[in-house]
């Protein structure tokens, strides 16, 4: 699906340590997402789904 401009969010995921990673949301999503993880050099990528909202903290295995 190609992206939308108008409802796309970037986000920067800090380093929890033992691999996990978090970001916070700048507003609460509904809907389907796709998703799109990518090394700091654009030289990996991950995707997937989610449906959202979650209840409280929505983990995303990867």
């Amino acid at each position: 699906m190609p992206p939308l401009a108008t409802v796309d969010q970037r986000l920067r995921l800090i380093h929890q340590g033992e691999g996990h990673y978090r970001a916070t949301l700048p507003a609460a999503l509904e809907n389907r997402w796709y998703l799109e993880v990518r090394g700091p050099d654009n030289d990996w990528r991950l995707t997937g789904e989610a449906s959202l909202p979650a209840q409280g903290c929505a983990q995303i295995f990867l």
